[in-house]
């Protein structure tokens, strides 16, 4: 049996969770990315791995219908947030109806980002905030499934290729997803979760237990993209220009799987009934006025309505009170997010970072590889801040 190659494969797991003979488990390549292997003494080429893969068997993708401008009407989820607070009030809609959701925690022991799912107040401050690593989905596909079996509805927040595998494994065990909702979210890219345990070691001088560790801290705002660690009562904290090294490597797209930079999920058709991301191309096609004006530059996320299931979860949560809602052009998403026409471009620093890894290790290899760049990111920076203090003076 052959499983999908490394140019397609993401690591879903669903391969493993099929398999009803142990046959599949998980190794690592020179870059520590995990990809599955099959133990042929074990394997009787029933097929289902293949048949659980979204990649091999891809699952029907979207047309986006309409586009919004999203923020939460609560300024505490806001502020916790990535974005507009979206995914948050989704889930907070969910714990207040007795609806069960999934989403991805960090692991601070493990320094692992997993999907599990979520029933409390507890669950949610641990979904909170982007986790730009890599996610292990676990058996959470299986979990997902028996829940609908059972007749209760769900929602799943994920990456698109997190969405195919969901539903992908639901469709092989014919599990019906009428009750299943599910939002895929703008994706560039995911690095090797053995980089961010490599990075955070080097930050802690080997070792120590981190209290916090946040991608996108709401304590410098969370449209600054600050990478914080909290630990022995120490903060941690780079912004995308301070030179730090999983923040190059993640920003410039050196460090990502190399499906990332031929994804097949990277495009305007959509895996999820909504899609959810960061409004880069907000009032490009069209003015923003009242509210929405003020608020744009607080956070405001891009919500895509992929299916009528999808519409009308948005408007409920509009009509709830949950979200602010404003329509928007649709151009303004699909023309100006990359990620919704192609996937990432791998950096000039790719190859040589693929080279040096194995060897030196995250972030060795990393200070050979960005060595430049950290001299001139200082440099451009304070003067984009020069020029903004002058065109602030006019």
């Amino acid at each position: 049996m052959e499983l999908a190659s490394k140019d397609v494969c993401t690591g879903c797991g669903n391969c493993r969770l099929a398999c009803k003979k142990k046959a599949v488990t998980f190794t690592r390549d020179a870059l520590n990315n995990i990809y599955p292997v099959i133990d042929s003494s074990k394997c009787v080429e029933c097929g289902l791995c293949q048949k659980a893969c979204p990649a091999i068997n891809q699952i029907e993708k979207i047309t986006p219908k309409r586009c919004y401008s999203c923020y939460a009407t609560n300024k505490a989820i806001r502020k916790s947030s990535a974005s507009g607070g979206v995914a948050q009030a989704v889930y907070r809609w969910c714990l207040k109806n007795d609806i069960p959701f999934a989403g991805v925690y960090f692991d601070n022991k493990e320094l692992t980002a997993k999907y599990k799912l979520g029933f409390s107040e507890e669950d949610i401050h641990q979904f909170v905030n982007s986790k730009y690593t890599f996610s292990f989905m676990g058996n959470i596909s299986e979990d997902i499934a028996d829940i609908l079996k059972n007749g209760k509805p769900l929602v799943f927040i994920g990456l698109p290729c997190q969405v195919a595998a969901v539903k992908k494994y639901a469709e092989i065990k014919r599990v019906n997803t009428e009750n299943l909702f599910t939002i895929d979210i703008i994706c560039h890219g995911v690095p090797s979760d053995s980089y961010i345990k490599e990075h955070v070691k080097t930050i802690c001088n080997g070792g120590a237990e981190i209290d916090r560790l946040s991608f996108r801290d709401e304590r410098f705002m969370t449209s600054k993209f600050v990478f914080s660690v909290d630990y022995n009562g120490k903060n941690y904290h780079k912004y995308v220009e301070s030179n730090d090294n999983f923040q190059i490597g993640y920003h410039n797209a050196t460090i990502y799987r190399p499906n990332c930079y031929s994804c097949m999920y990277a495009g305007p058709n959509r895996c999820g009934d909504l899609t959810i991301g960061d409004f880069t191309g907000l009032g490009r096609a069209a003015s923003v006025d009242g509210n929405l004006a003020e608020m744009k530059y607080q956070g405001v996320s891009c919500v895509l309505c992929n299916s009528e299931k999808g519409q009308k979860f948005l408007a409920q949560l509009g009509n709830e009170k949950y979200l602010s809602i404003d329509s928007r052009p649709i151009e303004e998403a699909l023309k100006f997010e990359n990620q919704l026409a192609n996937p990432s471009t791998p950096s000039a620093y790719r190859n040589r970072f693929v080279e040096l890894y194995p060897e030196k290790g995250f972030d060795k290899a990393c200070d050979s590889v960005f060595r430049k760049e950290k001299l001139k990111r200082p440099i451009i920076h304070a003067a984009k801040m020069c020029v903004k203090k002058v065109l602030g003076r006019r």
